[in-house]
């Protein structure tokens, strides 16, 4: 659908976010950058801020992705009327194509598919939609500007789709004198205020100009030799993966000095441009709190000049630019949208490592082995399901019991002429047909087991257990998957919780845990595995990771005569289960720790985290064992199984 300037509100009237509407500018100054991520809470405006485009470039167009939309529509795919009539195969555009020498909105891109996302994004980055399907192979133009929306509270999108996005920028809800400014602006809007629109509408004008003017200037601005090192050692620093952060970065630098009218760029060229670019990529996040800038030789490519960049007054230039990559950079309050200042101490707190409350979470869907080797299958949120939504089509390895009616027609479309088709009839052979492929999404429950025993006193390592579960819980699985938790120690086995989605109870629970003495260890694997059997009987579908929280030393076995802690590992190597992971926390501390959490990952083919690690989230590159289930994994039963260890060892 194309939105029209007389549908939205003008670019100007939004209030707030100047950021953010700089970066959109940028967007448009640039032909090299052709996307861009806007973020943000429901109800910060994301949306209006990209429909705006409508109103501050009305000449071009700007085409509304809808949510569910299908590949055809997206893409494109062959004109069915024309082929059936015709026998001629030409290709009709979707809209990607609909938005050629414009711009194209996708709002809420994390509930598209992967692929399909990806190769949106593909197409933006080439110019070109390439259509090879139904004998069909095309190709037409797709010269877009991409803009993409997702929530802050929605699911991590994946690595490789941020790293396509040239910008990324965050939508903040305005301050309180900007909230009313919005809510006078709406109104007259809305009202239709001639006075109010013509006002507005000669700055969104004043605007392009100055868009226009950028353009020119942008191939005579330079990006300055001491910026391209910074930037190469900020990505090198913050761990920005492949090039296209480093390029976007560079792009965005001489972008917003030409915004500003320079032909060279400027240190707070750098900092924004690093924010825009290089904050979505980067896989390294500093916890430790910042020390006094020093000179240091910058890592460049050309490491056989060595190149110190200091300023007496403020430090380096890089380490500056390095600190500053963890801040807001929130300009004063300036006439217009276009200067980049160069010193600006305004931090963005979600931007701060907080060391003290908080850790940096561990995303425990990432899918890795012991080489760091990732997986996009195991932990899917969409499967394969006869129940599902329509997603895609194949051809039919066997009999076709669910039809795809119009990938049929479109494959038989180009023979009806040479099959002579009878007057409103459209003649369709088996090897026409196509099948539906349905897809659905799959629940993960997350299941918290935490040893409770006295030993977490020492040092506070209770503090940061509760610490390390309520990060996990706030920033990945609140409102989205159902997590529980279980306690265990020598009084009781508790399941305080069985898996919820109502996160903010379970907070509560976490921060009043209560400890005691003994860890029965055995026991308290049999009672989470009757949970993954009671959980698995009502979900089948469902993924389970269970993360447990233990130094290791077990004190109690179910039997009396073995060694608790070898008991444990045993009965352990029997709770395996396609679709159930393992993730163990050693709480244990210095000398004293224990090689029972790393024998039980082994033995469950899970990963090992250390609890003081958790502060980093480099950490999932330091993990042990395999996450890959045994072949042929089968879900135990628990009466069963414990019978059969009992009679093993003499008991029975």
């Amino acid at each position: 659908m194309k939105i029209t300037d007389q549908d939205v509100l003008p670019f100007s009237v939004i209030a707030g976010n100047r950021k953010a509407k700089k970066a959109v500018l940028c967007l448009l100054v640039n032909p090299n950058l052709r996307t861009m991520l806007v973020t943000g809470e429901s109800g910060t405006g994301k949306t209006a801020l990209i429909h705006s485009l409508a109103s501050l470039n009305p000449d071009v167009p700007l085409v509304n992705v809808p949510i569910g939309v299908t590949e055809d529509r997206l893409f494109g795919s062959i004109n069915i009327e024309k082929a059936i009539t015709t026998g001629q195969i030409e290709p009709e555009i979707g809209l990607l194509g609909e938005g050629d020498g414009g711009e194209v909105c996708i709002d809420g891109i994390d509930l598209m598919e992967k692929l399909t996302a990806l190769q949106a994004l593909e197409t933006a980055s080439k110019g070109k939609v390439v259509i090879e399907r139904e004998g069909l192979s095309v190709e037409y133009p797709a010269r877009i500007k991409l803009l993409a929306t997702v929530t802050s509270l929605s699911e991590r999108l994946d690595p490789h789709l941020k790293d396509r996005f040239d910008m990324c920028v965050k939508m903040h809800r305005p301050e309180e004198e900007e909230y009313l400014v919005s809510v006078r602006n709406n109104l007259r809007f809305y009202d239709g205020d001639t006075s109010f629109l013509e006002h507005y509408e000669k700055l969104d004008r004043q605007l392009l100009a100055h868009v226009e003017k950028a353009r020119l200037l942008l191939p005579q601005v330079k990006l300055l030799k001491k910026h391209r090192e910074a930037i190469a050692t900020i990505c090198e620093k913050y761990g920005v993966p492949g090039m296209r952060g480093l390029v976007s970065c560079g792009q965005c630098a001489i972008t917003l000095a030409a915004l500003a009218g320079r032909k060279r760029t400027n240190d707070g060229d750098i900092l924004l441009a690093s924010e825009y670019t290089l904050n979505h990529r980067r896989t390294i996040f500093e916890t430790e709190e910042k020390k006094e800038a020093e000179p240091q030789p910058l890592a460049y490519p050309n490491r056989d000049m060595p190149l110190f960049i200091h300023d007496e007054r403020k430090g380096t230039t890089e380490s500056r630019i390095v600190d500053k990559i963890n801040e807001e950079v929130n300009p004063d309050e300036i006439t217009d949208l276009l200067e980049t200042k160069t010193d600006d101490e305004d931090a963005d707190t979600e931007l701060v490592a907080k060391v003290s409350a908080r850790f940096d979470t561990i995303d425990l869907m990432e899918e890795a082995d012991y080489f760091g080797k990732e997986s996009d299958s195991k932990h899917s949120r969409f499967v394969e399901s006869p129940g599902g939504k329509y997603s895609g089509f194949r051809i039919p390895k066997g009999e076709c019991n669910d039809i795809a009616v119009d990938a049929t027609i479109r494959a038989a479309a180009p023979y009806q002429k040479t099959r002579g088709r009878s007057k409103g009839m459209v003649k369709i052979t088996k090897n026409d047909l196509r099948e539906k492929v349905r897809t659905k999404h799959v629940e993960h429950a997350f299941y918290f087991m935490l040893d409770a025993s006295g030993s977490l006193i020492i040092r506070n390592r209770i503090g940061k257990t509760k610490a390390a579960i309520l990060s996990m819980l706030e920033s990945h699985y609140a409102k989205r998957d159902r997590v529980g938790l279980m306690t265990f120690n020598e009084k009781r086995i508790e399941e305080i919780m069985p898996p919820t989605r109502a996160v903010d109870q379970l907070t509560k629970i976490v921060e009043d845990i209560k400890l005691d003495k003994g860890t029965p260890l055995s026991e308290a694997f049999m009672a989470c595995w009757r949970f993954v059997q009671s959980y698995k009987k009502k979900h089948p579908e469902a993924f389970i990771h269970i993360v447990v929280f233990t130094d290791g030393k077990a004190t109690q076995s179910i039997d009396p005569d073995r060694d608790p802690c070898e008991e444990a590992i045993e009965i352990a190597g029997h709770l395996q289960a396609e679709n159930v992971d393992w993730i163990i926390v050693d709480t244990g501390l210095g000398a004293s720790k224990s090689d029972v959490p790393l024998e039980l990952a082994r033995t469950l083919h899970g990963r090992l985290f250390m609890l003081d690690d958790l502060e980093s989230k480099s950490t999932v590159s330091g993990l042990w064992g395999n996450t890959k289930p045994r072949e042929n994994a089968h879900l135990y039963d628990v009466g069963p199984m414990m019978w059969e260890i009992k009679k093993n060892r003499g008991i029975l």
